[in-house]
């Protein structure tokens, strides 16, 4: 079976499992890049049989000395070929998993930095968009990620009970935050005084998209924890 072939299985086995698409975007890409690598390497399509561990260890070390590819990088890509050769041990599309006898790729762990409360403080304090602040202050307080509070509805919120409805998060798994004393009133008074009328089921939206962009500045620089 060619590669491109079984990559497509692949996609649609993810899928029935319920992977998140950003899962299975990134999956996706690794394997397509992974396919022109071979492409240019034998100037033929290659068929997934035919892949050996010589093949995955030279596309590493392209990824390292020509793309630049940092440890974690590759590793990452090592691990998609290694899910998506189990895939295709367990299918039968080939004999065995190649990718199992590839060393991994060692990654130096990095010791995680936080902002002080004070340094949030500063930064909230800073901002000059109303709604963009009340976010800041959403993730801060609740430790949701930028996706996560972006995609919240309307209906994710329940300021009766206090608690936010997290859905297909981390994972893909649901869960619920407690709303915070702190953090009611504000949240409160969004609803009440701010939010625009519009017929977006984001909870956190502007008049004239009915949303907000994960690309703006200010969310992208805590997502970026600096």
């Amino acid at each position: 079976m060619l590669l491109i072939n079984a990559i497509q299985l692949f996609m649609q086995y993810l899928s029935s499992i319920d992977r998140s698409h950003e899962t299975i975007t990134g999956y996706r890409k690794d394997l397509i890049f992974f396919t022109r690598f071979l492409e240019a390497k034998y100037n033929v399509e290659p068929y997934i049989d035919e892949i050996t561990a010589n093949d995955i260890e030279d596309y590493l070390t392209y990824l390292k000395e020509k793309r630049n590819y940092a440890p974690a990088s590759r590793g990452r890509n090592l691990h998609t070929l290694r899910s998506f050769f189990a895939y295709a041990y367990n299918k039968e599309l080939v004999s065995r998993n190649v990718a199992l006898s590839v060393e991994k790729i060692k990654v130096q762990q990095k010791e995680r930095t936080y902002l002080t409360e004070e340094e949030v403080e500063q930064l909230i304090t800073r901002i000059d968009h109303r709604l963009i602040r009340l976010v800041v202050i959403v993730l801060y307080m609740t430790g949701m990620r930028i996706s996560e509070c972006l995609n919240l509805t309307v209906d994710n919120v329940d300021l009766k009970h206090r608690v936010i409805h997290v859905v297909a998060g981390k994972g893909n798994k649901d869960r619920l935050i407690p709303i915070s004393n702190r953090l009611l009133p504000l949240l409160e008074d969004y609803i009440r005084n701010q939010r625009p009328e519009t017929e977006s089921p984001l909870f956190f939206c502007t008049k004239k998209t009915g949303k907000l962009s994960p690309v703006n500045g200010t969310v992208k620089i805590l997502n970026n924890g600096t």
